[in-house]
């Protein structure tokens, strides 16, 4: 990734009291500390390059109190995009 990009990491599927949503993943953004600034995000697109396949996703809505963000993918990506970077579009 170059330089003034941006980009999030992915860091856990979004998870219920008894099951998991495997379309929707939690993304954390380098530098957002906060709902709020989370917020300006929604809407964007996202993608995740893995070998061989191109996965696009889009942002939907803020997660919590300390900046994460939710996305939602048409399918479910592999448990390895867990810890990979992706890189948010304009």
């Amino acid at each position: 990734m170059s330089q003034g990009e941006t980009y999030g990491v992915i860091t856990s599927y979004r998870r219920g009291p008894k099951t998991q949503r495997p379309r929707e993943l939690i993304l954390l953004i380098p530098g957002v500390r906060s709902r709020r600034e989370a917020s300006k995000f929604i809407g964007r697109r996202v993608e995740c390059r893995l070998p061989g396949k191109v996965l696009r996703g889009k942002i939907v809505r803020p997660h919590g109190r300390t900046g994460k963000v939710l996305v939602r993918f048409k399918r479910g990506p592999p448990g390895q995009i867990l810890g990979s970077k992706v890189l948010i579009l304009e």
